[in-house]
């Protein structure tokens, strides 16, 4: 058991799930290792890029938040995530629901 994450990018409405087609680990240990720490590194590189990934300099400047599925907070930083029907939801929960996981 235990918490599990996903990397969000609330500015484009898009996450990453470490263990969707990475096959990393989705607990904290394990989050932006391997290919998956490799693909958001692509993402926010300002720099040299690989002309031809569509993901290069995807989020570069975006806020990018590590976000707990059981101890993650509603409304994180002034984020609304809660509604009136679902006032506990968090990040990661709003982020599943409504976000496209571009893993």
């Amino acid at each position: 058991m235990g918490q599990y994450f996903l990397v969000v990018n609330p500015a484009k409405k898009h996450y990453i799930d470490p263990a969707h087609l990475f096959g990393q680990s989705i607990k904290r240990g394990g989050i932006l290792k391997g290919y998956c720490g490799e693909v958001v590194e692509e993402m926010i590189r300002d720099g040299p890029r690989d002309p031809k990934s569509p993901l290069a300099g995807l989020w570069l400047g975006d806020v990018i938040i590590v976000a707990g599925d059981d101890y993650g907070e509603p409304n994180p930083a002034g984020l609304t995530t809660a509604t009136p029907a679902q006032p506990h939801r968090n990040l990661h929960r709003m982020a599943r629901e409504e976000y496209a996981d571009i893993s």
